[in-house]
Order: structure tokens, then C-alpha cells, then sequence
């Protein structure tokens, strides 16, 4: 016979608990241990997904003299002070109009993709449903059916900061809007407002700025100052 049905029948349970919770101890450990090993796993997955489909760049203002045979470390917006800043968003207000415009059928479909991957919200999904019949607008434009915009001046055009964001701004530039539909013509005198966003910079946008809200206003009143948008 074993030692075991030699022991008192109370040794033989105690001993026999003693079993139960080292197995359950083992079976916790075991358990903590596979699910360490799968969070290990799924992260590690994650980040090799992350890195794989990172498209973020920096932005970084380039030097205006440097030697071309030695490296150069540029420094980025965030670090080159308010001028810089300023010429950033007015480089890119002046490039988003450009694009919105196109005046060849040739044209409607970069600029329209510039648009999209500069864009948030409302703009970005009304450029998406106009790309959807991007032939039938090339069409529309060779036919002499177009919008051209031309502001009246550089220096007019206005930054502001959105209150109590430091990462938005409202920008307005006054100019002169040509409707053109074959041979016939309409011209308004409008004032372009966007919201401007700064956001992550990517290979497709490495501006970094997206524009999340435009409208274009046209004064029907001055004496009361209505406007409305066209």
C-alpha cells in the first residue's frame, strides 16, 4: 500500500487541498502568462501595423544658405517663431485657392485631389462627390463653364486665431470672383473666410494644415452690411 493510505484521513485531505491549490497557483500563473504573452503579441502586431502605414513627416522650414556637401539639421515651424508661421499659412491658403479653381479640364482632377487631402469635413466631402463625375466636370470646364478668383492684394490677406485654440485660424482675403458659362459672365466682389487646422503632416499632405471650413461671402447691403454666401 502507499504512504498515502498509511497517513490519518485528515493528513490525507490536508494533503490533498495542499495539491488543489498549488494546481489552481499553477493554472493563475499559466493563465496570467498567455494573456501577458498575447497583449505582447497584439501590441507588437499594432506597432509593426503603425510603422508600416506611417505616412507623417516633419515639417521643417528649409535653410536660406548651406553647404551642399555637409549635413544640415532644419529646424521645425514650432521652433522658427511667428514669421515663419505666418508664411506657412498664407503659402498654403494661396496654393488651397489655386486648387479650388481649376481652369483647364486637365486641371480638375489634381487639383481636386489636393483639395481632398487638404481638407476636412464639409470641403473635403463635397470635393469627394464632385471627383465621383470628375469627367463630366473636365467636360463642363473645356466647355468654358468655370470659377476664377483673383484677390485683390497679398498683403490683405487676414490671420487670426481661433479663440482659445492655438492650433486653428481664421483667414479672409478680399478679391474678385469670375463666373463663366460659355460666352456669358458674372462677376461678384467676395470676401473668401476659411478655418484653417493644423494637423499631422503626411507624405500626401505635408503642409500640415488642412482646412476645415470656407464660405464665400458676397455684401448685397453696405449700408446694413447683409451678405450672403454664393
Amino acid at each position: 500500500m502507499s504512504d498515502e493510505s498509511n497517513l490519518p484521513k485528515e493528513d490525507a485531505l490536508e494533503k490533498l487541498a495542499q495539491r488543489e491549490v498549488l494546481n489552481t497557483q499553477l493554472r493563475t500563473l499559466a493563465g496570467l502568462f498567455i494573456g501577458l504573452s498575447l497583449i505582447i503579441i497584439a501590441h507588437a502586431i499594432m506597432t509593426s501595423y503603425s510603422m508600416l502605414t506611417d505616412k507623417s513627416v516633419p515639417v521643417v522650414v528649409c535653410p536660406r544658405t548651406f553647404d551642399l556637401d555637409a549635413p544640415v539639421l532644419m529646424k521645425t515651424i514650432d521652433a522658427t517663431g511667428v514669421k515663419a508661421q505666418d508664411r506657412w499659412i498664407r503659402g498654403f491658403v494661396r496654393r488651397f485657392i489655386t486648387m479650388q479653381f481649376p481652369r483647364t479640364k486637365e486641371d480638375a482632377k489634381p487639383f481636386f485631389e489636393y483639395v481632398i487631402t487638404h481638407s476636412k469635413g464639409n470641403i473635403k466631402y463635397k470635393y469627394e462627390s464632385l471627383m465621383e463625375d470628375i469627367k463630366g466636370i473636365s467636360e463642363m470646364i473645356d466647355s468654358g463653364f468655370f470659377y476664377r478668383f483673383y484677390p485683390k492684394s497679398e498683403q490683405e490677406l487676414r490671420i487670426r486665431t481661433v479663440q482659445g485654440r492655438n492650433d486653428q485660424w481664421v483667414i479672409e482675403i478680399d478679391g474678385f470672383l469670375v463666373k463663366r458659362m460659355m460666352t456669358m459672365q458674372e462677376r461678384y466682389n467676395p470676401t473668401l473666410r476659411y478655418t484653417v487646422e493644423a494637423g499631422l503632416p503626411t507624405i500626401e499632405n505635408p503642409e500640415g494644415l488642412y482646412m476645415v471650413d470656407g464660405d464665400i461671402e458676397q455684401i448685397t447691403d453696405y449700408v446694413s452690411g447683409r451678405k450672403e454666401n454664393l
